[in-house]
């Protein structure tokens, strides 16, 4: 029998030490541990998943397209100085090279500037970010500034409850965390009506129910830690038996799921779920934000825990990931570096 995504109310986790955090540390545990993806409500997630909020960040897909251009990183604008933070511009050709899959989005981080001494990787990755004209979409950067501080808030609730559940002491991961290295994205996939299922490659292709249906994503695993995505339907995650489940659909909810990271910092604890997308009638817009950790931090699995890899500087293991996925440039640390 197929297991069900499980809805974890997080209202408790805010409450002081006592039966009812420890009640609401174990139902999130429990959840997270039974297959790596689980939907979270409550008075955590209220302000985040805010209907009001949600549509004006959304708005940033409606700058024109001159604007969008100038936000882009320089993979998809080479005359932009950007190369991880702004907008990304996805497209994948169907076999015979059209028509096209098409994803738009915007990275945006922390804002706060590498330290002193860091590395040209550690400086990449905390590049500062790039803002749409304020005249343009008023509000907007005042607005996903609080989004990214209350999302990253949540992250660290969230890890502080799952270091309680694994008996590591709740602070056991937050001096890994709070170097403003998380990225806050919006993305924006606009329906094609004109892709079918048999214009599409393998993996983008699927069986839902008995009918055959179009991938808009491709099943994958992230690479982070901690993954919070906002999102309003059409995704599925695959349980450890590999049936492929959809997502409830809650009000005023958040979907989670984690990385290839926090799997390997747990011993296979906390394991990374395969989830995909199924391609909808509509635009589809989401909302993720990937929780991680500094970029100079050195992850290893957890006391007791098996491991068969050496330890993983974070800047180089997310690097790894970036070339693999090829979304944003690396010109600057690809170019030869000056004697």
């Amino acid at each position: 029998m197929a297991r069900k995504i499980q809805i974890v109310d997080l209202t408790d986790l805010t409450a002081p030490p006592g039966p009812a955090r420890d009640a609401a540390d174990r139902a999130l545990g429990r959840a997270a541990e039974d297959m790596g993806f689980l939907v979270v409500t409550g008075a955590p997630v209220m302000s985040v998943t805010d209907p009001g909020r949600i549509a004006a960040l959304l708005k940033v897909f409606t700058l024109p397209a001159a604007e969008k251009r100038r936000l882009m990183n320089g993979k998809y604008a080479p005359e932009n100085p950007n190369d991880y933070r702004g907008m990304i511009s996805i497209k994948k050709a169907a076999p015979g090279g059209e028509p096209l899959l098409h994803t738009e989005g915007l990275d945006l981080g922390s804002g706060r500037p590498a330290p002193a001494d860091a590395d040209a990787v550690a400086q990449y990755l905390l590049e500062a970010n790039v803002w749409p004209d304020e005249a343009l979409l008023p509000g907007f950067r005042a607005l996903a500034e609080q989004h990214y501080r209350e999302l990253d808030a949540l992250g660290h609730l969230m890890m502080r409850s799952f270091a309680r559940y694994l008996d590591l002491g709740e602070d056991y991961f937050e001096p890994f965390f709070g170097g403003g290295a998380s990225t806050l994205r919006f993305l924006r996939s606009p329906h094609r009506p004109d892709l079918t299922y048999d214009n599409a490659e393998e993996r983008w292709q699927a069986e839902v129910g008995g009918r055959k249906v179009r991938l808009q994503t491709p099943a994958h695993r992230d690479s982070g830690v901690l993954t919070l995505l906002w999102q309003p339907g059409a995704l599925q995650a695959q349980d450890p038996e590999g049936d492929w489940l959809d997502s409830p659909r809650v009000p005023r909810s958040l979907n989670v799921n984690f990385g290839d990271s926090l799997e390997f910092w747990t011993g296979g604890r906390l394991p990374a779920t395969p989830h995909r997308v199924v391609a909808v009638e509509q635009d589809r817009f989401s909302i993720p934000f990937f929780f991680e950790p500094n970029v100079d931090a050195v992850i290893r699995p957890i006391p007791g825990a098996p491991t068969d890899r050496p330890p993983i500087r974070y800047a180089d293991h997310v690097l790894s990931k970036i070339r693999l996925f090829g979304s944003h440039s690396t010109r600057k640390l690809d170019a030869p570096q000056a004697a």
